[in-house]
């Protein structure tokens, strides 16, 4: 009788627990460093007084939003506990969420030098500060000296660019500047642009209405045979981002985004050159899924995309369909990984059948000269198709307080710490099938670009938002087709910061 009564209690208790409902109705936040609470909200953009129907939902949603504060590479620690109230009439628990988390090191001052094949030489005096006022926003300040035009042009230059998100009533705002200033040594003066402006968005439910206003001021001394080089620009923008589907657990989504917007140039007396004559209305929409997550320093998980955009210039009268899709794929061993990317467009007018824009995709593919000369390899194409291919290996993790002590026999200076790094090597491969314009071909492997080399990459361990990256890409198109009538310039060299893709 009693193994009867407890297996009913047992059925009965198992029976109230899973009938028991989650609603989180409140977050607090204790964070360590400079990260705002605003900025970690919206990057968590935690779902408030949705009912979970079961504790495994639940729990299945915090672990996703353990992820996402993972993904946040300012943030060096980060966790999230809750505690409940008692149940209200309909048996739910209202959750209160706490979530701890202390910053990485994410300001770095760095004089290096940087080569890039297609810009020639540099040496960059630069602070990037991945978490800019605590906004979880980057914030760029460099002053360079470059040798550009095959080291005919000795170039000074200085940039400054961030964004800082705010809340302004009802609305999310955020205030966007990016300004720059050159000089070429020898020219009768500077060419600058100073750009500044600012977005509104007001969330609802399953949409979210953006609005989007800047103003630029630009000087480019390539306009100055019309009496253009001094201009100002106008930019007015507005998206609504709809949620089409999301899983009943909220982990995953489907969003479709339309979007409108206007671009005029202008100045005292007029406009004259074609590429800044205008009004331009742009028209299109982007419908987007997926995510990709951390591991360590590797990444798992998928994205894509598909845009469609109309232009209609009111000047030239001129109509530039292009329609665009990506598709980003990464998967993590434990120490190895596999990225890659797809990507394809086209410029084409099904109405008129004929092709009415380009698009450089020398950037895409390494190992590849960016040039618009066709003896050389045109990579400035109305359509191309687009993959890379990385397999990222764990070289080394450095370790100078361990690795001292057992060879000195003696602790190390703590700040030692500070310099351990992650080393990953990574070959790869990309491939560019593309319209030759000269041949009037699509798609033709003979036409094509190869590039294939290796990465190096360094994550210091103590700067998560920070990946130091040095590539050397060969184009390998003239060997493995018969395009041996393109110039041979040798490696493609890059060092800089950040990831490829």
């Amino acid at each position: 009788m009693k193994r009867i009564v407890c297996s009913v209690a047992a059925v009965l208790c198992a029976f109230f627990a899973s009938a028991e409902q989650y609603r989180i109705v409140d977050v607090k936040y204790d964070i360590i460093g400079r990260t705002r609470e605003y900025a970690l909200n919206k990057n968590l953009d935690i779902r408030k007084n949705v009912v979970f129907s079961s504790k495994e939902v639940f729990e299945m949603y915090l672990t996703h939003l353990k992820q996402v504060l993972v993904n946040q590479r300012v943030l060096q620690e980060s966790e999230i506990t809750y505690t409940t109230a008692e149940a209200d009439e309909n048996g739910t628990l209202p959750v209160t969420l706490l979530i701890t988390a202390k910053d990485t090191w994410s300001i770095l001052p760095l004089p290096y030098p940087k080569y890039n094949s297609n810009d020639g030489f540099s040496f960059k005096l630069k602070v990037k500060d991945f978490n800019f006022w605590g906004s979880m926003e980057p914030l760029d300040f460099e002053i360079v000296f470059s040798q550009e035009n095959e080291g005919n042009d000795n170039v000074l230059s200085t940039g400054l660019s961030f964004a800082i998100p705010f809340s302004m009533g009802v609305f999310d705002a955020k205030w966007e500047t990016d300004s720059s200033l050159s000089y070429t040594i020898g020219a009768d003066r500077p060419e600058f642009n100073f750009s500044t402006g600012m977005s509104m968005a007001f969330p609802f439910k399953f949409v979210t209405l953006s609005l989007t206003l800047k103003q630029k001021i630009n000087q480019d001394l390539d306009y100055k045979s019309t009496g253009d080089e001094l201009y100002f620009t106008e930019y007015a923008g507005f998206d609504a981002p709809f949620t089409l589907y999301r899983s009943s657990s909220l982990l995953d989504k489907i969003i479709w985004k339309p979007y409108t917007s206007v671009t005029y140039n202008w100045d005292t007396d007029g406009i004259f050159h074609p590429d800044l004559t205008g009004p331009v209305l742009a028209v299109g929409h982007t419908i987007s899924a997926g995510s990709v997550n951390w591991y360590g320093n590797f990444r798992q998980g998928i994205t894509g995309s598909v845009t469609q955009n109309f232009d209609y210039n009111f000047d030239s009268f001129s109509f530039i369909p292009s329609i665009s899709a990506e598709v980003k794929g990464f998967y993590a061993f434990k120490y190895a990984g596999i990225a890659s990317r797809l990507y394809a467009y086209t410029y084409y007018d099904v109405f008129d059948k004929k092709y009415t824009g380009t698009k450089n995709i020398g950037s895409r593919i390494r190992g590849v000269y960016d040039s618009k000369n066709y003896n050389e390899g045109q990579t400035e194409t109305a359509a191309a198709v687009c993959l890379n291919l990385d397999i990222p290996v764990k070289i080394l993790q450095t370790d100078w307080l361990g690795w001292g002590k057992a060879l000195f026999k003696r602790d190390m200076p703590s700040f030692f710490r500070y310099f351990d790094f992650e080393l990953q090597f990574a070959p790869f491969i990309d491939v560019a099938l593309i319209r030759n314009t000269a041949k009037d071909s699509l798609l033709n492997p003979k036409d094509g670009f190869i590039g294939t080399g290796l990465e190096v990459v360094v994550y210091p361990t103590k700067m998560r938002s920070i990946q130091v990256r040095g590539s050397v890409g060969f184009d390998v198109s003239r060997q493995l087709s018969s395009a041996s009538w393109r110039t041979s310039k040798g490696p493609e060299i890059e060092i800089g910061i950040g990831l490829h893709y």
